[in-house]
């Protein structure tokens, strides 16, 4: 394996992602979180046919990796859906960073059942990733704006938000590693556009298909997501999952950058200190 390798891997899948989230921000709220998941998932798939055809798909190896499929499936969904449950009814400088916390479930879970050995220098710098992404995913002053009584809105989502991404990168990263990189993603997002689509047909009775500037957004997006997590898988297969999650999880760091650039939204003194922390962790992981 090759460490600064899996690092530039979780690079491109942390600011992928990161990007990816911004296109989406608005498209949720014009077509709802359950429709814009299902289409611009059905976007990463279809990015995947081409790589599928040219290297080949890896056969099934036994009743546990079908399992996994379906289960990883259910818990990109479950997450997806409690995150966005969790902004609707809480307060989002509370949610978002309890669910970039995420990363913490993942490495506790891949040094127990993956037998990861950290060095004292890596865990350093894995914390500092860790507390750098939740610092950068929210704006200190809005939470001591917040009413007390409402901060608590919305917590059991944001937890349950925590523990389904925390459990996806650790279970993506174990299919990786029985059926390779490529067919691990063309798998379980397969799945996972199949029970998005019969849970949407369920609740509306219809198919929704967006219209207009949102379905360029959504293609985009969707090319994005396959790009992150094509790297992910990548990244995995050249260094510990719990290296490569933490860095991938601070994607915070990506929204306030462009917050920057495209809408002259300055950062915090909280936000730039998360920021600074990911990359001393970044550089010290690397060591």
């Amino acid at each position: 394996m090759t460490l600064m390798l899996g690092i530039v891997f979780a690079i491109i899948t942390m600011f992928a992602y990161g990007i990816a989230d911004a296109i989406l921000a608005d498209v949720v709220k014009k077509f709802g979180v359950v429709w814009t998941s299902g289409w611009y998932f059905l976007v990463t798939s279809l990015v995947f046919i081409p790589l599928i055809l040219y290297f080949g798909i890896s056969p099934i190896p036994g009743y546990y990796v079908v399992l996994l499929i379906v289960v990883l499936a259910l818990i990109s969904v479950l997450g997806i859906l409690s995150f966005n449950e969790g902004l609707k009814v809480g307060h989002p400088s509370v949610i978002i960073p309890i669910a970039a916390s995420a990363s913490v479930v993942t490495v506790v879970l891949s040094v127990i059942f993956f037998h990861e050995s950290l060095t004292l220098v890596a865990i350093v710098g894995i914390a500092l990733i860790i507390m750098g992404g939740i610092l950068s995913s929210f704006k200190l002053h809005h939470l001591l704006k917040a009413r007390s009584k409402n901060l608590s809105k919305g917590v059991q989502y944001a937890a349950l938000t925590m523990v389904s991404w925390g459990l996806f990168y650790f279970l993506l990263s174990d299919l990786t590693h029985y059926v390779g990189w490529l067919s691990a993603a063309f798998f379980f997002n397969t799945v996972s556009v199949l029970f998005i689509f019969i849970m949407g047909i369920g609740k509306h009775r219809k198919v929704y298909v967006p219209k207009g500037k949102g379905t360029k957004l959504i293609v985009l997006a969707g090319i994005l997501n396959a790009i992150a997590v094509l790297s992910f898988n990548l990244g995995v297969t050249q260094t510990f999952t719990s290296i490569v999650t933490p860095i991938v999880a601070a994607d915070a760091v990506v929204a306030v950058l462009l917050a920057l650039v495209w809408l002259k939204d300055k950062p915090t003194h909280n936000q730039l200190i998360g920021i600074a922390m990911v990359l001393l962790g970044v550089i010290i992981v690397s060591l």
